[in-house]
C-alpha cells in the first residue's frame, strides 16, 4: 500500500518539477547569493530553519538514507554534488535546470 502511494506521489511530482521556475532560496539575505564561503555555510545551515520546505527535504533525505542499503552515502553524495555545482558556478559554468 505504501509503495503504491509513493508511486502516485512521484508521478504527480514529475510534471511540477519539470515546470519549476528558478528558486530564490536566499530570502534571508535579501535574495543575494552568498559571496564568501562563510556566507555560503551560514546560508546552508540556515535553510532548514527559515523554510519548512528545506526542513522537509532534510528530513526526507534522512528517511531515505535510513531505509536504503548503505544509506550513509546518500547525504555524502548530495553534499559532494552541491560542492561540485557550486564550484562550477564559481568558475562561470552555467548550470541549468538545477531545480530538477
Amino acid at each position: 500500500m505504501l509503495r503504491q502511494v509513493i508511486n502516485v506521489l512521484l508521478r504527480a511530482a514529475v510534471p511540477f518539477a519539470a515546470t519549476a521556475s528558478p528558486a530564490l532560496a536566499h530570502h534571508a539575505m535579501d535574495y543575494a547569493q552568498p559571496v564568501t564561503a562563510l556566507e555560503g555555510l551560514l546560508s546552508g545551515l540556515g535553510h532548514p530553519v527559515i523554510g519548512v520546505d528545506y526542513l522537509l527535504f532534510v528530513l526526507g533525505a534522512g528517511v531515505l538514507a535510513a531505509r536504503a542499503k548503505r544509506g550513509q552515502l546518500l547525504p555524502l553524495l548530495f553534499v559532494a554534488a552541491s560542492v561540485a555545482v557550486a564550484g562550477m558556478r564559481y568558475l562561470g559554468v552555467s548550470v541549468d535546470l538545477g531545480e530538477l
